[in-house]
C-alpha cells in the first residue's frame, strides 16, 4: 500500500483547477471510465489529468528497475503511476491535498510509493535519487520560491537530493512554440502571446525560450544537458524527437487539438516545414524535455520515439530508435503487460508470405520487445516525393503499378470475405462484389514502410497482418489515401478520383473503404474515439481581416473605471472599436484583482453621433445601460462634444465587459438641417410669443377700460341712491312731479 504522508502539510492548496477536480476525485474512486465525459463543458481538464497519452512524455525513456525517483509537482498522478511501474522506489511531492488525494487513490496499490503533501522547500528527505522529474512544474518555481533568481535557486534545492550520477528531467513548455505565434493561448493564463511577449505583468509563471533554459543551468553549474522535442507537445505527446531528427521529415505531422481558444492564424504544418528547412525547429519546438546530468555525461541512447498508448490495452506499444556501440537499432516494445502477446505476434508476422520480390525486415525477440537493424537508405514516400517534385506522374504510376499487380499475383477471388473477424476488425459495411483478395496480408503496405532494395522491396513494421481475406483493392487504397493525405501536390498532379479508378475503385467503393479505415482506427486499435475529445480549430484569414478594417470605420473610445475613488484619468483605457454597417461589438479585458464600483464608456470626444448600445454583458451576464447626456426626445443621439454611456452594476470583481450595438457619425448637414429646423422653430415660437404678448396687452387695456366703466357705474349708481333719498325725504309732491316730468315718468307710475 503506498504511504500519504501529511506530515508536511501547512493548510494551503498553493494550485488548484477549482472544483472540477473533486469531480476526478470521485472518477478515480469509482473506477469509472473517465471518456464518458467526453463532449461536456469540463471534459479537457478530467482529460488532462486522466488520459494515458499524459505518459507518453517518459514511457519510452529507460529507466532501471533498481531507479529511485523524486517526482516534484505530481499533480493529479499523470504519470506517477508509470513512474512505480519502472523504478524501485517514486516519492511524489504536491502542493495541493486534493491533487495528492486524486493520485494516492489511484496508485494506492504500488508498495513502491509515498505521496508526500507539501512544498519541496520545506520537505525533509532521507534517501537520494537517480532521477528527479518535473513535469510541468518548474514554470511555477517563482510563485513558491522566494529568491532573486527563483528558478536558480529551485533547481539547486533538488539537486541536493541527487546521487552523484544522478539526472533531472524537466517537461515544460517552450515560450516560443510555433503554435503560441499560430494561435494558440499560452496554457497557463489562457492569454495570446503573453508567453511570446516574455510575460509583461506576470510575476506567477514563466517559461523560456531553448537559450533561456541553457543559461539558467549554467548558473547552477550543470556540466551537460540534452534536449528532446515532444511533439506536438509534452502534454499529449504522440512522438519524441532529439536535435538529430528535429528537422527531419518526420516532424510535424498533423495532430488533434483538444485546447479551448485556439484559432489557426497560419498554416502551423506549412509553417513547420519552413523552420525545418532552415534548421530551426528545435529553437521553436512547442515543449520540450531536457535531461540534465550533474556529474557524467550518461545520456539515455534514445534518438527518437513513437508512443501508442491511446490504443486498446492489448494494443498499446513504443517504437524507439536508439543508438548503442554497435550503431542505430529499432525498438517494438510492449507499453503493459498485456500488449506483450502483440510484440510477439508482430514478430511472428514477420514470417507472413509477401508477393515475389517484397521480403520482410527481419528482427530479434528480446523480453517484451522486438529489435531490428536500422535501415539507413531512404523509403519509397522519400523516392515518391522526389519525383511528385520533378512532375514525373508516370513514373509514379509505375510504380503503384508494380506493387498493385505483385499482389494481385497472390490473390483469389473471394465471394464471402465478411466472417466474424473481418466485421471486428473493419465494421459491418459491405460491397457486393467478388473481391480479389489475399489472406495473411499485411495491410499497412504504405510507401513509408517500403524500402527499396536491388529489384524489390523490404517491407518494415508487419504489425497489422491479417488472417482472413482482404481485398487487394483495399490495400492498394489505403495505400493511396495515406499517400494523398500527406501531400497535398499529389492531388493537384495526379487526381485521386481517376488514379482509383485504373484499379477499379469507384467513389462508391472508395467510400466503403473509407469506413473501414476509420471503424479499424478508431474501434478496432483505439481504446476510445479521441476525435470526439478534439477542438476544432477556426481558421482567421489575416488578409479578410485587414480588408474588413480597411472597410470598416473605426472609433478610439473611451472605458472610466471607478476602483472607489470615482472617474478619473488614471482608470482611463483606449478602446479601439471596429463599425461595420453601423454595428460594432468589443470585448474589453478588466482587472479581476480590483473591485470596480461603477464603468462608464465614452464612444467618441468633440464628435456628434447616433450610439445605441443593444447589449451589454459582465462575465457572460447582461446588465443595463443609461445613456448620459442623450437628446431627451432621442436617447441615442448626441449633440454634444463628449456622449457618455453608464453601466449598472453592483460593485464587484469582473474580467471581461462585452458591449454591442449601433454606431454612426452624424453628418455636418444632419447637423446644420436639425439645427436649421430648430432655428425656425425657434423663430416662430418667438413670433407665436409676440403675437401672445399683443393680445395680452389688448386684454389688460380692455381689462383697464372695463375697470373705468365699472367705477363710474359706481359713481352714478351712488348718485341715484342719493336723489332717491332726497325724494323720500320730500314733503312736496309738487317737486315729486317736477322730478317725474324731468324724468318722464307718466303720471300712473
Amino acid at each position: 500500500m503506498a504511504i500519504f504522508n501529511l506530515d508536511y502539510y501547512s493548510g494551503k492548496n498553493l494550485y488548484s483547477d477549482g472544483d472540477i477536480e473533486n469531480v476526478i476525485l470521485n472518477i478515480v474512486k469509482s473506477g469509472q471510465d473517465y471518456t464518458e465525459y467526453v463532449g461536456s463543458e469540463n471534459y479537457y481538464p478530467i482529460m488532462y489529468h486522466l488520459s494515458p497519452e499524459r505518459e507518453n512524455i517518459l514511457n519510452w525513456y529507460p529507466f532501471k528497475e533498481t531507479d529511485r525517483v523524486l517526482e516534484i509537482g505530481s499533480g493529479c498522478g499523470a504519470i506517477t503511476g508509470l513512474l512505480c511501474q519502472k523504478a524501485k522506489w517514486v516519492t511524489s511531492v504536491e502542493l495541493s491535498k486534493r491533487r495528492a488525494e486524486i493520485n494516492y487513490e489511484r496508485h494506492k496499490s504500488y508498495e513502491n510509493l509515498e505521496i508526500i503533501v507539501g512544498n519541496l522547500n520545506d520537505v525533509v528527505l532521507e534517501k537520494s535519487y537517480d532521477y528527479v522529474v518535473l513535469t510541468g512544474v518548474f514554470e511555477y518555481a517563482i510563485s513558491f520560491t522566494q529568491s532573486e533568481e527563483p528558478y536558480v535557486t529551485f533547481l539547486n534545492n533538488f539537486k541536493k537530493y541527487l546521487t552523484e550520477a544522478g539526472k533531472v528531467l524537466i517537461s515544460i513548455e517552450n515560450r516560443l512554440g510555433i503554435k503560441y505565434f499560430s494561435g494558440a493561448l499560452e496554457d497557463h493564463t489562457n492569454e495570446y502571446y503573453l508567453g511570446v511577449e516574455n510575460y509583461p505583468g506576470n510575476n506567477t509563471v514563466r517559461t523560456f525560450s531553448k537559450t533561456e533554459l541553457e543559461a539558467i543551468f549554467r548558473q547552477c553549474n550543470i556540466p551537460s544537458w540534452k534536449f528532446y522535442y515532444p511533439y506536438p507537445d509534452y502534454k499529449f505527446p504522440t512522438e519524441i524527437f532529439t536535435d538529430e531528427n528535429v528537422n527531419s521529415e518526420n516532424y510535424g505531422r498533423v495532430y488533434r487539438n483538444y485546447q479551448k481558444g485556439k484559432v489557426e492564424l497560419f498554416n502551423e504544418i506549412e509553417m513547420v516545414k519552413t523552420l525545418k528547412a532552415e534548421k530551426t525547429m528545435d529553437v521553436f519546438s512547442n515543449s520540450f524535455l531536457v535531461e540534465l546530468c550533474v556529474s557524467d555525461v550518461q545520456f539515455a541512447n534514445v534518438v527518437y520515439a513513437k508512443l501508442n498508448n491511446t490504443r486498446k490495452e492489448n494494443l498499446c506499444i513504443a517504437t524507439t530508435i536508439v543508438q548503442d556501440a554497435d550503431g542505430y537499432k529499432v525498438k517494438k516494445s510492449a507499453l503493459n503487460e498485456n500488449a506483450i502477446a502483440h510484440i510477439e505476434q508482430i514478430y511472428e508476422n514477420q514470417s507472413a508470405p509477401l508477393p515475389q520480390k517484397f521480403t520482410y525486415l527481419q528482427g530479434d525477440l528480446q523480453v517484451n520487445s522486438v529489435e531490428y537493424p536500422y535501415l539507413s537508405n531512404a523509403n519509397l514516400d522519400s523516392y515518391m516525393v522526389q519525383l511528385l517534385k520533378a512532375g514525373k506522374t508516370g513514373e509514379i504510376k509505375k510504380k503503384i503499378d508494380e506493387i498493385y499487380h505483385a499482389f494481385m499475383t497472390l490473390a483469389e477471388k473471394q465471394k464471402e470475405i465478411y466472417n466474424p473477424k473481418f466485421v471486428e476488425y473493419f465494421g459491418n459495411v459491405q460491397y457486393e462484389e467478388e473481391f480479389a483478395s489475399v489472406i495473411n496480408c499485411n495491410i499497412d503496405i504504405i510507401f513509408d514502410n517500403l524500402y527499396p532494395y536491388e529489384e524489390g522491396y523490404v517491407v518494415i513494421d508487419p504489425e497489422w497482418v491479417c488472417d482472413f481475406w482482404i481485398p487487394v483493392k483495399f490495400i492498394i487504397w489505403r495505400m493511396l489515401n495515406e499517400w494523398y493525405a500527406k501531400y497535398t501536390l499529389a492531388e493537384a498532379l495526379m487526381p485521386s478520383k481517376a488514379l482509383y479508378l485504373q484499379y477499379g475503385i469507384t467513389e462508391e467503393l472508395a467510400e466503403v473503404f473509407r469506413v473501414w479505415a476509420i471503424h479499424f482506427a478508431t474501434r478496432y486499435v483505439s481504446c476510445d474515439d479521441l476525435d470526439k475529445a478534439a477542438v476544432a480549430v477556426p481558421k482567421i484569414n489575416m488578409n479578410h481581416m485587414l480588408k474588413d478594417r480597411l472597410e470598416a470605420n473605426t472609433i478610439e473610445s473611451s472605458l472610466y473605471i471607478d476602483y472607489g475613488e470615482g472617474f478619473s484619468e488614471a482608470g482611463k483605457s483606449i478602446v479601439k472599436v471596429a463599425i461595420r454597417d453601423n454595428k460594432f461589438s468589443f470585448k474589453m479585458a478588466l482587472d479581476n484583482t480590483k473591485m470596480i464600483h461603477m464603468l462608464r464608456w465614452d464612444p467618441v470626444e468633440y464628435r456628434f453621433c447616433r450610439c445605441n448600445i443593444e447589449k451589454c454583458c459582465l462575465d457572460q451576464q447582461e446588465v443595463g445601460v443609461l445613456s448620459v447626456n442623450s437628446e431627451e426626445q432621442d436617447e441615442g443621439l448626441f449633440l454634444n462634444m463628449d456622449p457618455q454611456f453608464v453601466v449598472h452594476l453592483e460593485p464587484g470583481n469582473y474580467s471581461l465587459l462585452e458591449v454591442q450595438g449601433t454606431f454612426e457619425f452624424l453628418q455636418d448637414s444632419f447637423v446644420d438641417e436639425k439645427l436649421k429646423r430648430e432655428k425656425q422653430h425657434s423663430t416662430i415660437l418667438s413670433s407665436v410669443n409676440e403675437v401672445i404678448q399683443k393680445e395680452k396687452d389688448v386684454l389688460q387695456k380692455n381689462k383697464e377700460m372695463i375697470e373705468t366703466l365699472n367705477s363710474e357705474l359706481l359713481q352714478e349708481n351712488e348718485l341715484i341712491r342719493g336723489e332717491l333719498q332726497a325724494i323720500k325725504n320730500s314733503r312736496s309732491w309738487r317737486v315729486l312731479g317736477i322730478w317725474r316730468k324731468l324724468r318722464g315718468v307718466g303720471r300712473n307710475d
